[in-house]
């Protein structure tokens, strides 16, 4: 699990596959705690072609990011990374 300072502001690659191919476009994120599902989402930022969330101002503690995929048919929700703010 990554760690982060809790007074840094980092960007943290998010690795998305639906049906075994990597998508870049049409994302959005979420960041909860524990098991909490989503309630708001953000765009990614793109870094050199890569989708990126911001990871900034967070309180110590354990955190999970979600992706939703909005392009294409389908509405897919995921968890995608856990990480820890000290």
């Amino acid at each position: 699990m990554n760690s982060y300072d809790r007074d840094s502001a980092e960007y943290l690659e998010l690795i998305v596959t639906v049906d075994g191919a990597t998508v870049t476009s049409g994302i959005e994120y979420a960041v909860t705690t524990g098991d909490e599902r989503p309630s708001a989402w953000a765009p990614v930022t793109i870094v050199d072609g890569r989708p990126m969330a911001l990871l900034q101002g967070r309180a110590p503690g354990t955190y999970v990011v979600w992706a939703r995929v909005t392009a294409g048919s389908e509405l897919v929700v995921m968890r995608v990374d856990t990480f820890l703010v000290v």
